[in-house]
């Protein structure tokens, strides 16, 4: 990860609470530049841009 900003690299932990959920439900994810996850579940693909649209999925 040495070419991710430390900027980048900070706001990727706002979403720890959404990449720990996903892991812990076994849903597959990747970063997307410059800090978005992209999701597959059941083959479909879905992309979180903030912190918050991720809490909103951890609330479903």
């Amino acid at each position: 990860m040495a070419d991710i900003s430390p900027a980048a690299l900070h706001r990727r932990r706002d979403y720890t609470q959404t990449t720990t959920a996903l892991r812990n439900h076994g849903i597959r994810y990747q970063w997307g530049f410059p800090t978005k996850l992209i999701l597959t579940k059941n083959g479909k693909t879905s992309i979180i841009s903030s912190p918050e649209e991720g809490s909103q999925l951890n609330e479903k």
